[in-house]
Formats: structure tokens, C-alpha cells, sequence
């Protein structure tokens, strides 16, 4: 090979080399990495193409869907009618066992449920503060405890139907009182502290009163 034909043969070959590993390199990780991607709605798959992830939007508010392999709907993250957040959380049998979201006073709430999605607990804050709330597995509400507005403490007791039937709170004076109910929901018993210092009363099943101390 002359001498003028190796150097364009060995010129070509370092252009040919400069754009594959250089030039088209750059390409393609230009390709890869995108500053923005603008959609509707986005679905991943997974290896045997089923829908595993989807991301949309819903009346102008974004939501993400998650699936497990056999394609139920497990999870789910989203904004509420009032702009706040949203988190969903299912069993594989497709019921909803937990939740985490905004209330209408903008505080926190968190849900918690058994295996057959009856709500067991919550946990939110309101006006007062925090509050805790208590169900059995029928889904009746069974206790709370919570901060009234005026900053005390309160405790509620309900029995498996539901009734109340016991409360423990703080009085207008920041004194202790326990309050007894029957299993109808009427007040038998209370035990407080007033101004002159502890005091009990005795109710009949009607809720009038029929005895005290001191």
C-alpha cells in the first residue's frame, strides 16, 4: 500500500472512531437524560408487560397508581377535592388496611385498618390538638382520648355497641372529673374535684341524681 493510501485509510478509520465512541456517545446519553418530559399520563411495565406504576392527572390534580405482579391495586398517592395529600395502602386482597391524608382544617390524619378493611384506629389533629380514636373489629368506635379547645385533656369510653360509657376530662375550674354511664348511655356516677375538693355523686338509671359526697 502506498504511502498516500495508508494515511487516508488511517485518517477515515480516526474520524469513523472519533464519531461512534465520541459524537454518537454524546447522542445517545443526550438521548437518556432528559431535563423535562411533559405528559398526561405515564404507564411502567413491567418484564412481562404489565401495567406495574401509573402516573396521571386528575382534574388538575396528580395521582400515582401501584400494582403488585398479579395487577391489583396496592398503593395509591394522590390530592384530595381540597388540594391536600393523599396516601392509600391495600392488602393483596384488594382491601384498604391504610391511609395517611389532610383534614378540613388542614392537620394530619392517619387510618389504620385490619385484614377485611374495617377501620381499627386513627390518629388526627383538629382545633383542640391531637386525637386518637379507637374502633373494635366490627368497626364501632370504642374509645378516644384527645385535647379540648381550652387546652385539657379528655379521655372517652364507648362500650362494644358503641355507647358512651365513661369519660374522663378536665373541668371549666382545671379539675379532675370521671364520668360513669350504664351500658344505655346514661350517667350513674361521677367523681370530680370543685373548689372545695373532691365530690362524688350517684345517679339512678333515670340520670337524676340520688346521693352524694361530701
Amino acid at each position: 500500500m502506498k504511502k498516500l493510501e495508508r494515511i487516508f485509510l488511517y485518517s477515515m478509520l480516526a474520524i469513523l472512531f472519533f464519531y461512534v465512541f465520541l459524537v454518537d456517545g454524546n447522542v445517545e446519553s443526550q438521548e437518556a437524560i432528559q431535563e423535562e418530559i411533559r405528559a398526561r399520563r405515564i404507564v411502567i411495565v413491567d418484564g412481562e408487560g404489565r401495567e406495574a406504576i401509573m402516573l396521571w392527572s386528575d382534574e388538575d390534580n396528580g395521582a400515582i397508581a401501584v400494582f403488585n405482579k398479579t395487577g391489583s391495586y396496592i398503593a395509591g398517592m394522590g390530592a384530595d377535592e381540597d388540594g391536600g395529600g393523599q396516601v392509600f395502602i391495600f392488602n393483596k386482597a384488594g382491601s384498604y388496611v391504610a391511609g395517611m391524608g389532610t383534614g378540613k382544617d388542614g392537620g394530619g390524619q392517619v387510618l389504620i385498618a385490619n385484614k377485611a378493611g374495617t377501620p381499627l384506629g386513627a390518629i388526627g389533629a383538629d382545633k383542640g390538638g391531637g386525637i386518637v380514636s379507637v374502633f373494635n373489629n366490627a368497626g364501632s368506635y370504642v374509645a378516644s382520648m384527645f385535647a379540648t379547645e381550652d387546652g385539657g385533656g379528655q379521655v372517652l369510653i364507648a362500650n362494644k355497641a358503641g355507647t358512651p360509657v365513661g369519660a374522663i376530662y378536665v373541668t371549666d375550674k382545671d379539675g379532675g372529673s370521671i364520668d360513669i354511664a350504664n351500658k344505655d348511655g346514661t350517667y350513674i356516677a361521677g367523681m370530680g374535684a370543685n373548689k372545695d375538693g373532691g365530690i362524688i355523686v350517684v345517679y339512678n338509671n333515670h340520670g337524676e341524681a340520688i346521693g352524694s359526697l361530701p
